[in-house]
């Protein structure tokens, strides 16, 4: 009887450790096909050949037998991966390299090559090579101001209420990058961003770098705000690059508000005629307000002179200079001070009333020089009145003084035949006219 119980034990136990060994295996992936359809299958890991950017963060995916696997970067002080995985994705946070790959182009984007290889449970592995690209926005130096913010003698980056400027420098490798468009948004905090064009207040708002690599950011702290650690993103609108910048928001009482009185508040020039718009440069005043003095205006075809003043009053100059429709229309000026103020001057620009001028004529439109040295002369009228002249070949030598312009056939030194006819190009900068030169039997060379 005890035998024949211990018997019956013993084959329910087996039964129970085979069950309990199917499913173990079942859970560690040994044949559970159905749950891990790439079981078997070769390894691989993508992206292949991609180009990650320092700072941003990127997914790299892989793919084949089971998790975990085991992950090595050649580089991890530059692409740092983790050990292991237990998924079939992570992600990496490149870091910007100090050295980049040898033989780069010149202009090329600055990049350092890593390998990053899987390897898998049975044995398998796989490679892909990523270009770490240096992320030029951390290369460049931003720093806000907010003149009318303070609390007793300790100065902080922004107050409840009050504006403030973000500057940057754009210079990568020792280059300037002007011209470059950047866009800067709020991420996190009771702030938005001054838009120049609309004259109004945003979340994110397109800057453009100018001729120096240098970018202007105004913002304002929304009245009322508590104190608090604010983000502001700087992003290269190109390329999608981007950089975080935390400040600080402090909700203490601000100094109070300039109010700033400009003259003339509308500047407007009218074109020489009815096919130009109008240039020129004038001057304006400001008064109130406490020094510095900064001028913002984002439209390329105007000026201002100086940028920043510490002159109280201060004079600024703003300046047209392209005369190439379409014309301006109500184009914002703004002028802020020490404490935040600001007010804006609008700049027009119209098209002349007059008709343009006539385009120039020459009489006659051909002359003939029948030997070395010979001279002949045409008038040429209309246009602008300052002519310019070009030959076509150095043999024949063109002069223009007043309204008459001289050509002469070289009379030495000329030691082949010269093929007619030529050609002088007359000109005025707007239109053009061709006086043709017959050369006759000076069409032989002039020793």
């Amino acid at each position: 009887m005890i035998t024949n119980a211990l018997r019956g034990f013993a084959s329910l136990l087996g039964l129970a450790l085979s069950m309990l060994a199917l499913g173990l295996l079942s859970s560690c992936g040994g044949g559970d096909a159905a749950t891990n359809p790439n079981l078997g299958a070769a390894v691989t890991i993508e992206p292949q050949n991609a180009t990650f950017y320092a700072g941003v963060p990127a997914t790299i995916t892989v793919s084949g037998f089971h998790p975990p696997y085991s992950i090595s970067s050649s580089e991890p002080g530059i692409l740092p991966v983790p050990d292991v995985v237990n998924g079939n994705t992570f992600q990496v946070i490149p870091n910007n390299p100090g050295v980049v790959d040898v033989g780069l182009p010149a202009g090329a984007l600055p990049v350092r090559t890593v390998t990053v290889t899987v390897h898998a449970g049975n044995g398998n592995e796989a490679s892909t090579s990523i270009k770490v690209a240096q992320n030029f926005l951390t290369c460049y130096t931003s720093t806000i101001t907010s003149p009318g913010c303070s609390t007793g003698t300790v100065a902080v980056a922004a107050c409840a209420g009050q504006p403030g400027v973000i500057t940057m420098s754009a210079v990568f490798n020792g280059s300037l990058q002007g011209g470059k468009q950047f866009r800067f948004c709020n991420v996190i905090g009771d702030f938005q961003f001054f838009d120049i064009p609309t004259n109004s207040f945003q979340n994110c708002i397109v800057v453009t770098a100018d001729h120096e690599g240098r970018i202007i950011a105004p913002f304002r702290v929304t009245s009322g705000a508590s104190g608090q650690l604010a983000i502001f993103r700087i992003q290269d609108v190109a390329t999608g690059v981007f950089t975080d910048t935390v400040f600080v928001i402090n909700a203490a009482t601000a100094v109070p508000q300039s109010v700033l009185t400009v003259i003339p508040s509308t500047i407007s020039f009218t074109g020489r005629n009815g096919q130009e718009c109008g240039t020129g440069s004038a001057d304006v005043f400001i008064f109130g307000g406490v020094a510095p003095f900064t001028a913002f205006n984002s439209d390329p075809r105007v000026t201002v002179q100086p940028r920043t003043t510490t002159t109280n009053p201060p004079r600024f100059t703003i300046t047209v200079g392209s005369p190439v429709p379409p014309c301006l229309t109500n184009v914002p000026v703004t002028f802020t001070d020490a404490t935040g103020a600001h007010v804006t001057v609008t700049v027009n620009t119209t098209l002349g009333t007059s008709p343009p001028a006539a385009p120039i004529t020459v009489a006659p439109a051909a002359i003939t020089l029948s030997s070395c040295g010979a001279s002949g002369s045409v008038s040429v009228a209309g246009g602008s009145g300052n002519y310019s002249v070009s030959s076509s070949t150095s043999r024949i030598q063109a002069l223009v003084q007043a309204n008459t312009i001289t050509i002469t056939r070289i009379a030495t030194g000329d030691t082949a035949p010269i093929t007619t006819p030529q050609q002088i190009g007359v000109t005025d900068g707007a239109t053009t006219q061709t006086v043709t030169v017959n050369l006759g039997a000076a069409a032989l060379f002039c020793p």
